[in-house]
């Protein structure tokens, strides 16, 4: 008699394919062909003594179309040294951000907002993440300030 295990075989394969499959799936992940000309543009938007924030994009000259990006919220300390303390870019063929409080060697927590898979995902983030930097320009600084 076969004892009963209720589809669990049929699951276990299931999870063991889908293992297999996701080193293939990041495989796939968009990266800007190394053939395109890229024009890239660097700005601040605020720029005062104690507060900047820099805004680098990169653009395809042939279609102007957003390649790359990053945004970087820097505030001054009681020496008037400037420190990054938040921070959304797409490298590593991810869109991320930096966030505060520092860990003990001194980096930002890193988190992941969406994988990048296409040059579409870029431009879709571009915006979101811009307005994200400056809805916590105040929060930011607070928990780097406090150590929160």
């Amino acid at each position: 008699m076969t004892p009963r295990n209720f589809g669990r075989d049929a699951q276990r394969r299931s999870r063991r394919v889908t293992r297999e499959a996701l080193p293939t799936i990041e495989d796939e992940r968009w990266e800007c062909p190394p053939h395109v000309i890229k024009t890239e543009y660097t700005e601040r938007w605020v720029d005062d003594p104690a507060c900047r924030i820099t805004i680098r994009t990169v653009r395809d000259e042939a279609t102007n179309r957003i390649v790359d990006y990053a945004f970087t919220h820097e505030i001054t300390d009681d020496r008037g040294q400037w420190h990054q303390i938040a921070r959304i870019d797409c490298s590593h063929q991810e869109v991320h951000r930096h966030w505060p409080p520092p860990d003990s060697d001194g980096a930002l927590k890193r988190e992941v907002i969406r994988p990048i898979y296409s040059q579409t995902d870029v431009e879709d983030t571009y915006h979101p993440c811009l307005n994200e930097i400056f809805d916590n320009i105040e929060v930011n600084e607070g928990k780097w300030r406090n150590g929160r």
